[in-house]
This record gives C-alpha cells, structure tokens and sequence, in this order.
C-alpha cells in the first residue's frame, strides 16, 4: 500500500554522533589559526608541567645533598680571624672519613654554631705556657697564628686530658675568641663537619 516508509529515526532525530566526530566537525569548523593557538596552548601546558616536575626533582636532590652530606653556615664574629671574616659563609662536609690536626670544623655548642681548628684529639694532654705557647703531651707546637695562646680564669685547668670521642678546638683569633679554652673539648657528637670552602660576603 502506499503508506510512508521509515528510515528507522524516531520523530526523525538523527542517532547521536560520537565525541570524536563532533571535535572533528568542529575542527572542519573553526578557522586555522583558532586552531593553532589551541595547539599551541596545549604544548605550553605540557611545557609548563614538565619544568614544574624537572624543578622540584632539582629541589628535592638539593635539600637532600645540603642536609645530609654538605653544610652551609654564615659565621657571626670573628673568632677565626683572619682566616675566615665576620659574614663569610662556610661550606662544609658532614660525613669525614677522618679528622685530623688543624683541621677546621663546624660544631654546635651550648645551642651556638661556631667553629675552629682541631689541636688535640682524644686521649692527648693539652697544656698552656705562660708565655703563650701551646704544648700538646709535652711538645711545644709550631703554628701559623698570629696571636699567643693564653689560658682563661674561667676556663679549664691545665694539664688537660681531651677526652676518648672529642677533640681540642682552638680559634685563630686567640686572645679573644671562645673555644675548648672555655668550655673544653667537642665531642664527636657535636661536630656538624669539617670545612671544605669559604666564600667571602663582606661587602656583598
């Protein structure tokens, strides 16, 4: 009979069209450059997140190496005067194999960073002339200081045994800094490192 045919579409609405055709549709759509700054804005998305990862892998290798391996501290007075100036900054090491004689180390004490030079190790006799010189078991040393070696009235007596695990430090700057003179010697427990480097800041 003549009757009307179907081509299957209710009411006839068409079957929904899939995302990707649609974007497609759209892109047949838009203008080429409208386009392109979309491509654009994408590549600098992903630019921006990469470096955003790149710089934190960056920070977190850097707050890593500086907290357990090297050390950073701003020196306040001038106890190593000359060697080491008022607002310098020193690099140190945190893991020595080995300290030694006259070696430069960072330590903590009495709730103050400060540092100075090793004289004496644990186990060795340390003792103050009169006449400023620096004996350590009875042997007079020779040292490239400027200033004698004078004991404190408040300080340790003489001769002194540096304990088993510590050290003996003494500033550059002896007639006026504090060190074991006054509080005796570090234990190994307080060191914090052995200097590795001074960058100079006076006048920065």
């Amino acid at each position: 009979m003549g009757g009307k045919k179907y081509n299957g579409e209710a009411g006839g609405s068409r079957s929904p069209r899939s995302p990707d055709r649609e974007a497609e549709d759209e892109n047949r759509l838009m203008p080429e450059e409208v386009i392109r700054e979309r491509r654009d804005r994408i590549e600098q998305i992903g630019s921006i997140r990469h470096f955003i990862v790149k710089l934190t892998i960056v920070l977190a290798a850097l707050y890593l190496v500086f907290h357990f391996v090297y050390g950073l501290q701003r020196v306040i007075g001038n106890d190593m005067y000359p060697r080491i100036l008022d607002g310098d900054l020193l690099l140190y090491y945190r893991l020595p194999d080995k300290i030694e004689i006259g070696d430069i180390v960072v330590f903590h004490k009495d709730g103050i960073c400060r540092n100075g030079r090793v004289v004496a190790q644990g186990g060795d006799v340390v003792d103050i002339g009169d006449d400023g010189t620096l004996l350590i078991n009875g042997n007079i040393q020779e040292e490239e200081i400027f200033y004698p070696t004078k004991a404190r009235e408040t300080g340790i007596t003489y001769p002194y045994e540096v304990p088993l695990h510590s050290v003996f430090v003494l500033c550059d700057y002896r007639t006026e800094a504090t060190d074991s003179r006054t509080f005796g010697a570090v234990p190994d427990s307080e060191l914090d490192g052995k200097l590795i480097s001074i960058f100079r800041r006076r006048g920065m």
